[in-house]
């Protein structure tokens, strides 16, 4: 069912299949600034706080042996009006910036630079919004807080997200800041895992996915690069299998599988599907055979995991066909497509999956009838992605409409908040409906309420995802339609390579 990787160029999706080694991910290029002076030392330590650079140690952290890793809660204020306004010009004063280098509680990091601290409580006040599910939040404030506390290459991770986010929010935001904190990230990346031999330790995990989900959050000359980290993250997971899973009893691995398993679910429909190696592991992370539900992580059914992996593996298929024999459609393709399709919809005709009673919240009785909403648009884009990427049907086929219309009837009941609300998940079912949306007012609502995110949460991809969509439409309305595939192919996968994540 799953295409073998080739060392090929598929011609349609401009992308290299082939086996690529580990070490690559070890090359990642940091783009930073001309000037920035990359000996600057953390003052307290005497040590440099970047590795490889000017020494050939790592910086040993400055955590006493007696130090607990706790769980803090999340700040209950907003972070101080006056410190903001105090740090946004010392944020332009790059003398005084200085890396974070602390081991100490987050609410009492006096030692943490004003810069940084605004960082922080900026990620603070943004990771609310992360999930309107209380539980999530939790589990989100559990896993990396006391490691970022702990582990300076996790502080540097969170910080450069952070700092991204702060930056296409429209918000003061130093570039040489953030590319020092991008440096030091990746620099002490390296130097963890080759002191663990490879061994995926709880804080490489976090620094990874970390700077995984920062790439995806920056897009533009980044929007490819998230795809090495997803790489990195699954090539560490193999070494340990057994303790990464979904349903592992530790928590803080059983989050950082969630999050693994999530990103690599949708990056199977999105510009590129990753390679077989790293859907299965997401596969074997997600234990297939365990209980179903509609997840309060990702807003949709854990049974859509498989069927995002095999509608990539039928779209890698594909582009395999098509450069081996010049026809991207064969008979395999049909017929795992039809049955795809079967699949999809029976799991719509069976009654509405139950929420994991173990993940409720006290408020989320409130926002049930969305999430189910948000379930159900999962399913039809799934069915969108068949339709047009493999099936190849042209945009106006009865079936594409359908999709369309049933997926916007369907958001249109998903409310848009500025504070944690469902609507943060509904970047690929927009998307993918905007793809198939002929009438002017279907593009309209696509526009509206993607215009609406990109507002409210602060992502490049969402605004990335608007143009792509402008421009596919346009193409459709000079070129006519008599396919739909070839529109992912030149606009999506080869300008264009978004993991359709989350709006925040």
């Amino acid at each position: 069912m799953h295409g073998r990787d080739q060392n090929s160029t598929c011609a349609g999706c401009s992308t290299t299949i082939g086996t690529h080694r580990y070490e690559r991910y070890f090359d990642l290029k940091v783009v930073t600034s001309q000037n920035v002076d990359m000996n600057i030392v953390d003052t307290r330590s005497g040590s440099p706080f970047v590795y490889g650079v000017t020494q050939t140690e790592p910086a040993s952290l400055m955590v006493p042996n007696e130090a607990p890793v706790s769980s803090p809660e999340p700040p209950t204020s907003e972070p101080r009006v006056q410190q903001a306004q105090s740090t946004a010009d010392s944020m332009n004063n790059e003398a005084e910036i200085r890396p974070p280098f602390t081991a100490m509680a987050p609410s009492f990091l006096p030692d943490l630079p004003p810069p940084y601290r605004s960082l922080l409580d900026y990620f603070t006040r943004v990771a609310n919004s992360f999930s309107c599910n209380e539980v999530v939040k939790r589990d989100l404030y559990a896993t990396f807080m006391p490691m970022a506390t702990q582990k300076s290459h996790v502080m540097a991770s969170m910080l450069s997200l952070a700092a991204i986010h702060r930056a296409n929010a429209g918000l003061v935001q130093s570039p040489k800041q953030l590319a020092l904190l991008q440096t030091v990230a990746v620099k002490q990346l390296r130097a963890k895992v080759s002191e663990s031999s490879g061994y995926p330790t709880e804080d490489i995990m976090a620094t990874v996915l970390m700077l995984c989900y920062s790439d995806i959050v920056a897009g533009g000359d980044k929007a490819n690069s998230w795809r090495l980290h997803l790489e990195g993250a699954a090539s560490l997971f193999a070494r340990d299998v057994s303790s990464w899973t979904k349903n592992s009893p530790n928590s803080t691995r059983r989050f950082i599988a969630r999050c693994f398993i999530s990103l690599v679910a949708l990056a199977n429909v999105s510009g590129q599907p990753p390679r077989e190696v790293v859907s299965n592991q997401a596969l074997q992370m997600l234990d297939i055979g365990s209980h179903e539900f509609i997840d309060e992580f990702t807003a949709y059914s854990s049974e859509l995991v498989d069927i995002f992996v095999q509608i990539g593996a039928l779209i890698k298929n594909g582009c395999q066909i098509s450069y081996q024999t010049g026809s991207r459609y064969s008979i395999h393709s049909h017929f795992e497509s039809t049955r795809l399709i079967q699949q999809i919809r029976a799991m719509l005709d069976m009654e509405q999956k139950t929420l994991d009673t173990s993940a409720l919240s006290a408020s989320f009785s409130s926002i049930r009838e969305e999430y189910l909403k948000i379930n159900e648009s999962y399913h039809q884009a799934a069915l969108l992605h068949v339709y047009q990427r493999i099936q190849r049907l042209p945009a106006a086929a009865d079936e594409i409409q359908d999709a369309v219309n049933r997926i916007l009837t369907l958001v249109s009941g998903v409310r848009l908040l500025q504070g944690p609300c469902p609507g943060i998940v509904l970047l690929f079912p927009l998307f993918s409906a905007g793809c198939g949306a002929i009438k002017p007012d279907d593009r309209q609502q696509v526009r509206s309420l993607l215009q609406g995110m990109a507002k409210m949460f602060g992502i490049n991809t969402v605004q990335q995802s608007l143009k792509v969509l402008e421009a596919i439409w346009s193409h459709r309305d000079v070129n006519g339609d008599s396919e739909s595939s070839p529109v992912w192919e030149t606009l999506v996968g080869k300008k264009h390579d978004p993991l359709l994540l989350r709006g925040k």
